[in-house]
């Protein structure tokens, strides 16, 4: 699940659409499941726009993005996979806003579940379940 954090105005509405296209296909392919349908159908992504004044550094308003993205363990699993997609989404992220974002300042976090702690249609899935797809 990829959620992606900006000020308002921090990407166009065309921008935005690609920006949410372009970073779940990064995620897909530093995942190795970009042909395994049960991945593809679940892999959501959702752009929240912030008014400005709600996005600080040192309680000043700031063009920060913010790209949380939550996943079973299993997934994005090693250090290489997780710097591969950390620069690539980074890139994009900063390719397509406006002017006043700069690479510098998208924030980026994997945040692994635990083994039973992501879940879809009221299923907990294990590490083995998603192994097994």
């Amino acid at each position: 699940m990829i959620d992606i954090y900006a000020p308002h105005g921090t990407f166009t509405e065309e921008h935005t659409a690609a920006l949410l296209r372009r970073v779940t296909e990064s995620l897909l392919r530093w995942t190795d499941a970009t042909e395994i349908p049960f991945v593809r159908r679940n892999a959501g992504a959702y752009f929240h726009a912030l008014p400005p004044a709600h996005v600080t550094c040192d309680g000043e308003p700031d063009v920060v993005v913010r790209i949380s993205v939550t996943l079973p363990e299993v997934v994005l699993s090693t250090l290489e996979r997780r710097r591969g997609f950390i620069a690539e989404a980074t890139a994009i992220t900063a390719e397509l806003s406006e002017s006043s974002h700069t690479a510098d300042r998208t924030w980026i976090s994997v945040v692994n579940t635990v083994d039973g702690g992501w879940g879809i249609g009221g299923q907990a899935l294990t590490n083995a379940d998603i192994d097994d797809v």
